[in-house]
């Protein structure tokens, strides 16, 4: 015997060939699929961008009012808020806020005159005051 016969040879060379296809097979499913994910959750996010959206319309001591002006349901138990950029607690009572709803937060401390009051919600979308 010189050489591998024709068969090994043939058995050979199709073995690689299906391992090679197994490998691509498996390489590219699993990237369309986390591709997939991933455009799956940039449409929600940017559904709820473009459907939640709140108010500041009022603030009083430490009371901070908001009003859902969105088309969507917000939860009031995501809301942040923050004075001049630093973080602060609020107390809120744990509800949905349904479209047109108004909803009072208080804040741990109130604002004092030309502090800015930010208070961030679903979607990582917020309001901004000024006290004045």
């Amino acid at each position: 015997m010189k050489g591998i016969s024709e068969i090994i040879a043939e058995i050979l060379i199709v073995a690689m060939a299906v391992g090679l296809m197994s490998f691509f097979y498996m390489y590219y499913s699993s990237s369309t699929q986390e591709a997939m994910a991933n455009v799956e959750q940039q449409g929600k996010d940017q559904d709820c961008e473009r459907n939640a959206n709140f108010m500041i319309t009022e603030i009083n001591g430490s009371y901070v009012y908001i009003k859902n002006l969105g088309g969507t349901n917000i939860n009031s138990s995501h809301f942040t808020g923050y004075v001049n950029d630093v973080p602060v607690q609020i107390s809120v009572a744990d509800m949905i806020l349904q479209p047109g709803d108004n909803i009072s937060l208080r804040l741990n401390q109130a604002p004092g005159l030309g502090s800015r009051v930010k208070i961030m919600g679903d979607c990582k979308l917020g309001d901004e005051f000024y006290v004045k």
